[in-house]
């Protein structure tokens, strides 16, 4: 919730001088820094109370940072005002589809590989999220990961999402019968357990398989994979949506992308409402 903190400016004058202005848009991020200019080279004075200015009030000598929504008042001969809004920052979410061309799906169903199947869901999510107003980062297809976790750590990412699907087998043309869908965080004690709860039921709820395998795992009862290993990666989460050497499982990746995108959409809003 923004609060409201109103600043009130004066320009001195030995003569009619113009408005003091600011080249910034109305509209700025948090911690913004606002440049105000006087067309004659007067000297502007401000309140922090709404009270109007004078050269007993705060001179200004430097920009002022923008913290919370504001009204400035410039006073001359009458009261203008400037306005600005603080745009709130939204949360960023780096995506990161698999880099495994090897893992080859079910062809019969018309999956072909893992990397290209969850590339193609990550270019829809990138989208749907842009849309609620996320910012949001795909890793390019050639980044390693390594390369993917230092990305996202500088960009200081709120979720970092792997996306990828599983295997009981060793691919084509094996077929598997697992079937299901898991999230998997570093450990118990994580601040991710919230969110890998919220995505592992919004999933489910598109999901046409069984549940009785499906659910929220860890890394330190399995394997503490790259991705989710907090010794690596700030915020990561690694999705197995489904399994593409079980039929149904890959028929129903490659006819869901727009549900799954949907699915792991809402969890984010739901994350961070």
């Amino acid at each position: 919730i923004l609060k409201e903190e109103k600043i009130t400016f004066k320009v001195k004058e030995q003569e009619k001088l113009l408005q003091v202005y600011s080249s910034n848009e109305n509209e700025v991020v948090k911690d913004t820094t606002i440049d105000l200019k006087s067309p004659n080279n007067g000297e502007i004075y401000y309140t922090l109370d709404n009270t109007i200015p004078d050269e007993n009030s705060i001179k200004y000598d430097q920009p002022i940072t923008i913290k919370k929504d504001t009204i400035k008042n410039n006073l001359k001969s009458e009261v203008s005002k400037i306005d600005f809004k603080v745009k709130e920052q939204r949360p960023l979410i780096y995506l990161s589809p698999s880099r495994q061309t090897q893992n080859q799906g079910v062809k019969r169903a018309g999956y072909r590989t893992e990397m290209e199947e969850m590339n193609a869901l990550a270019k829809v999510l990138e989208k749907k999220l842009k849309e609620k107003n996320f910012r949001v980062v795909r890793a390019e297809q050639e980044k390693d990961l390594p390369d993917r976790v230092k990305e996202s750590n500088k960009l200081k990412s709120d979720l970092y999402i792997a996306l990828h699907t599983n295997a009981s087998t060793n691919g084509y043309p094996l077929e598997g019968k697992a079937r299901g869908i898991d999230s998997y965080i570093s450990r118990r004690e994580s601040d991710m357990l919230i969110f890998a709860n919220i995505v592992q039921q919004e999933l489910m709820k598109v999901y046409t398989g069984p549940s009785y395998r499906s659910g929220v795992k860890f890394g330190t009862d399995f394997k503490m994979m790259y991705e989710i290993d907090e010794k690596n990666v700030n915020h990561g989460i690694l999705l197995e949506i489904g399994f593409h050497d079980n039929y149904d499982d890959a028929l129903w990746i490659i006819n869901s992308t727009e549900k799954i995108a949907d699915a792991i959409t809402s969890a984010i809003i739901k994350n961070f409402q």
